[in-house]
């Protein structure tokens, strides 16, 4: 836990730091665990603004309806994402992400 925890600050730090970025990996936690909604606070997840955000990529073995969205690819603006989509993947037990992002120039 005091590595997931180090992590979620780190994360902090990339979503309030005044500069686009983007942050994409396996969180091990959904929105409805505060201690990720409170580091993530800044960025946006791009499932949630592609109205996905209750589609599943844990455990794959189940439903996508069934399960826990746990990877997640967070923006912050101006990046904003155009389409949302899981993958199954061979050997995994997370399905794979894949986002298309708007980056203005």
């Amino acid at each position: 836990m005091s590595e997931w925890s180090s992590d979620l600050r780190e994360l902090a730090r990339y979503c309030t730091g005044g500069i686009p970025t983007i942050v994409a990996g396996d969180f091990n936690a959904t929105w409805d665990h505060s201690a990720l909604r409170d580091a993530a606070a800044g960025c946006s997840d791009a499932a949630v603004q592609r109205g996905q955000g209750l589609h599943a990529t844990w455990p794959a073995s189940m439903p996508s309806w069934f399960g826990a969205q746990i990877d997640h690819v967070l923006v912050t603006n101006p990046i904003a994402a155009e389409d949302f989509a899981t993958r199954d993947l061979t050997g995994s037990d997370h399905r794979a992400v894949v986002v298309r992002l708007r980056v203005p120039q």
